[in-house]
């Protein structure tokens, strides 16, 4: 694991800090507003992903959403634009390459392979929003800290691309930054704070 590191102001506080159903909701439409689905379907699969995602279960997540495994009249421009990227480069993230073995157990593994990584996509959004939230308490907002996103592999370029434009104070420019993306805030004081405070 890499990292690309700006700098940000966080104290170094931490406590358990977890999202409330109205936080979840946000992330669910933020991702399903990407996705070209019948509403009825969309509002139907809500609050079995929610209750399954407030419980952290990933089985229950995944089953929320098996709907989409067999339907073909949903469209997901992001993904389709994403697959051609990595097609055309012959480079794929390793989540794509577990998902593709793993879609190949379903009866349509192109539209299996949207669904898990929709799957997976909501479930590093969650974390992305959750970690967003703490991080903008007002009492957080007062030592130096490195702001780290954390990446690997083909996550590295596409990281890069991404680095200028992440603002802490606007979601909508953390990760993830394609579907099933890995990459991750985290925090680090930087060692002379550490030895000034230590």
């Amino acid at each position: 694991m890499s990292g690309l590191t700006l700098k940000f102001e966080f104290d170094n506080e931490d406590k358990p800090f977890t999202l409330s159903s109205s936080e979840m909701v946000v992330v669910y439409q933020s991702v399903m507003d990407k996705i070209a689905i019948p509403d009825t379907i969309r509002i139907c699969m809500l609050p079995m992903w929610l209750e399954a995602a407030r419980a952290g279960d990933p089985r229950r997540t995944k089953a929320a959403l098996s709907p989409l495994a067999g339907l073909s009249a949903w469209k997901w421009p992001e993904f389709d634009r994403w697959r051609k990227r990595f097609k055309a480069e012959n480079s794929y993230p390793s989540q794509w390459l577990r998902i593709e073995k793993e879609a190949q157990k379903w009866p349509n593994p192109l539209h299996a392979k949207r669904m898990l990584l929709l799957d997976l996509t909501l479930s590093f959004s969650i974390n992305s929003r959750r970690d967003f939230l703490q991080w903008q308490e007002p009492h957080r907002l007062n030592k130096d800290w490195e702001f780290r996103l954390d990446i690997c592999d083909v996550e590295q370029r596409i990281a890069e691309e991404h680095a200028s434009s992440l603002k802490l104070t606007d979601w909508t420019t953390w990760p993830p930054f394609y579907p099933g993306n890995s990459s991750a805030i985290s925090l680090k004081l930087p060692l002379t704070k550490c030895r000034t405070q230590g």
